[in-house]
């Protein structure tokens, strides 16, 4: 399992430097070749996530290096499905790249499970896990469209069409991809809190107790829901949309990590 984890850092380590080499040469078989790439470390991922869940028996995140693995793969997963409908080398450079350091770290935070088996066997309990890391994925990557945006636009403004401004997609797409990742994204945050509540009714007999992480998760959550509103009610885009998107990423990064470094109840582990 180990070399298989391996194998798939190289993969997405190979990914982010071909797609960057498009950068210098914008050429199809750097860009079309991270694709490859990348999409063969993700089927090796998964072959390892796959494989450790019929193992233990549940999703292998019983502690924050399963879940970084499990984040790093849903990440690169959903910029595959982005990108089948247009070219994104950029983003994918960034992707590829983060779930490299995402797996790197995971390696090295220690491996111990925080939860009982049988907590891990209610039935809200995947669905908790799969709807919160999906929501984390898609709000990562609608905060790279928005920061690739605000790149973008720079450029325009100050008419210094450089080298980023020729391989970046127009402003249009980069406003496209950031808003579709933030509607999915808050949408599935929204039903992974929501499974999360059922899942700590079940186990420990209440919905919310509001230590850290459902804290830090819910003003997550309120944060990116402001963001969504303003956009559709408030015509919130572009620009002022972008940063705000990246606002909430601090705010995701530090919710997800939150469990982890405050949590000494159910959710030290994710």
């Amino acid at each position: 399992m180990i070399e298989s984890l391996q194998l798939t850092f190289f993969s997405y380590l190979l990914a982010t430097a071909l797609l960057l080499g498009y950068f210098v040469r914008p050429e199809r078989f750097f860009a079309r070749g991270g694709v490859i790439v990348l999409f063969v470390g993700a089927l090796a991922h998964l072959v390892v996530l796959v494989a450790a869940s019929q193992k233990l028996g549940h999703l292998p995140v019983t502690n924050l290096s399963e879940s970084l693995s499990l984040l790093s793969w849903v990440v690169v997963v959903v910029y595959l499905v982005s990108s089948s409908r247009q070219s994104l080398p950029g983003i994918g450079a960034s992707v590829s790249l983060m779930a490299s350091l995402l797996l790197l770290i995971s390696f090295y935070l220690p491996k111990s499970a925080t939860l009982e088996p049988q907590e891990l066997r209610i039935f809200w309990f995947p669905l908790h896990i799969l709807f919160s890391i999906g929501g984390d994925a898609f709000l990562l990557v609608a905060s790279l469209g928005g920061l690739f945006y605000l790149l973008q636009e720079r450029q325009v403004k100050w008419k210094h069409l450089g080298l980023l401004f020729k391989r970046l997609p127009s402003l249009e797409v980069l406003d496209e991809l950031s808003y579709a990742g933030l509607a999915v994204g808050f949408v599935l945050l929204t039903l992974g809190i929501l499974s999360g509540a059922l899942w700590a009714e079940h186990a420990w007999g209440k919905f919310w107790s509001w230590e850290a992480k459902q804290t830090l998760s819910f003003v997550t959550w309120f944060a990116y829901g402001v963001v969504l509103q303003g956009r559709l009610f408030w015509g919130w885009r572009g620009r002022r949309s972008s940063l705000l998107s990246l606002l909430g990423l601090a705010a995701l990064i530090f919710s997800f990590l939150g469990g982890f470094l405050f949590s000494s109840g159910s959710h030290n582990f994710f």
